[in-house]
């Protein structure tokens, strides 16, 4: 798994890209990070969703997130 001790600490806005079912974004959130995860596939988003019906999880292509510029104090992506 990550090394959260070489994480920052939360801030702002925390960004997974290519999220999967989710459990990173899951535990990102468990620290205390406010997050919102991405993922191609619309299966996979589902899968995100339906483990934490809570999370902000969306499809979209790691190359056109629907988020602003310099909305974000990190970005994630693991075991892409």
């Amino acid at each position: 798994m990550i090394a959260f001790e070489l994480l920052p600490l939360p801030g702002r806005l925390t960004l997974d890209v290519s999220c999967g079912e989710g459990r990173l974004t899951r535990d990102l959130k468990s620290a205390g990070h406010n997050v919102h995860a991405f993922d191609a596939s619309p299966a996979l988003v589902e899968a995100a969703r339906s483990a934490d019906s809570k999370l902000e999880v969306a499809q979209a292509d790691a190359t056109a997130l629907p988020i602003e510029d310099g909305a974000s104090d990190l970005v994630v992506s693991f075991r892409c």
